[in-house]
């Protein structure tokens, strides 16, 4: 393997990342893709540490997105965004400067990139993330020997709370990503017997019928699922306290065939729960 000379170890485990993706890696295009900030919850106003981290099961390791892929990364507080610091030459992501108390969301949204997967790789892809309309029209158009060429982007959310959390209101504001996953009940608490309700949508609109799951930190394998409804919302029984990573993959036709059949948005939410 070729690498520049002017990479540092940990540039260089990035650039491996990157060429696995280049060369279509089914494992490594399957890998999520979230928000981690150092601590969830904390008493008191102070700079937060930010990492963005990729992996499977909510477990992973930090990259630091390339400037290329980075169409936005926002700290919204109040209803008001301000750009998330970037350090230069460190592995976390950002910092974030929390001035005040009550909730901060972290909002991250990346520019598309190219992928062609074979087509038992993308098929295989395809059933794991729910993508059963997709999947049905393969079949229909005779595409199953065909590759996935795919365009795919990421939009990721981290919800802070500085001070109590009981009173927080703002976790129903949406931040304007083009997916989104946006709680409708309070994430923070745990009610017994009670779900954490998701709105899930997609330029603007509510969307129906697509596979949100959620993974506890400390049960990976055990995750919780279930399809949006006609309101774009599900009901999710995450009724274990500590930290857990929502997710969601939605896939449209593509409108310039030349380049790529599909279009894909990856879409994250992570968040602490008492």
């Amino acid at each position: 393997m070729f690498f520049p000379h002017d990479l540092t170890t940990f540039q260089r485990r990035l650039f491996l990342i990157l060429c696995g993706l280049a060369l279509s890696s089914p494992p490594l295009l399957s890998h999520d893709f979230w928000l981690e900030p150092r601590h969830f919850q904390i008493d008191a106003p102070r700079a937060m540490p930010v990492y963005a981290m990729v992996g499977e099961r909510f477990e992973g390791e930090p990259i630091v997105p390339a400037p290329r892929l980075l169409a936005s990364f926002d700290l919204v507080s109040a209803g008001r965004k301000s750009p998330v610091l970037r350090p230069p030459a460190t592995a976390i992501a950002g910092l974030a400067p929390l001035k005040t108390k009550g909730l901060h969301v972290l909002a991250y949204q990346g520019n598309p990139s190219f992928i062609e997967l074979r087509p038992a790789a993308f098929h295989r892809y395809l059933e794991e993330e729910g993508l059963t309309e997709v999947l049905a029209h393969r079949r229909r158009n005779g595409d199953q020997d065909k590759p996935g060429r795919e365009l795919f982007s990421r939009c990721a959310k981290s919800m802070i709370v500085v001070g109590d959390p009981t009173p927080i209101q703002d976790f129903e504001r949406p931040v304007g990503h083009r997916l989104e996953l946006t709680p409708r009940t309070n994430p923070f608490l745990i009610e017994e017997g009670k779900p954490v309700m998701i709105r899930l949508s997609y330029e603007g609109q509510p969307l129906s019928g697509a596979l949100v799951v959620a993974i506890h930190r400390d049960q990976p394998r055990a995750p919780v699922s279930a399809r949006t409804d006609a309101a774009g919302e599900v009901a999710l029984p995450m009724d274990r306290a500590g930290a857990w990573l929502v997710k969601t993959v939605h896939m449209v036709p593509y409108a310039n065939r030349a380049k790529a059949e599909w279009e894909s948005v990856w879409a994250s939410l992570t968040f602490m729960r008492e």
